[in-house]
């Protein structure tokens, strides 16, 4: 993480480092398993949900789980909800 300057980072002004954005798509999902398994939750229904004080961060990771056709849902901007 600190190769990829994520952990010099406040909360706010986390994003998905570029080298994120254009890896592979086995890396981008080790990267996304990492995100949820720390940042996720499962709620209702089996949706799952992301939530990041980043703005940024939520909508480069929505980007990236629609390159893999997962359609997500943004809620109150600090809430993703995938479905």
């Amino acid at each position: 993480l600190r190769q990829l300057d994520m952990c010099i980072k406040k909360a706010d002004f986390k994003y998905v480092p570029k080298t994120i954005m254009k890896a592979p798509r086995e890396c981008v999902i080790a990267f996304l398993q990492g995100l949820f398994d720390t940042d996720g939750s499962i709620e209702k229904k089996f949706q799952l949900s992301y939530c990041s004080k980043s703005k940024r961060m939520i909508n480069e990771v929505q980007l990236l789980l629609l390159n893999f056709g997962i359609v997500s849902h943004i809620k109150n901007l600090i809430h993703m909800h995938m479905s």
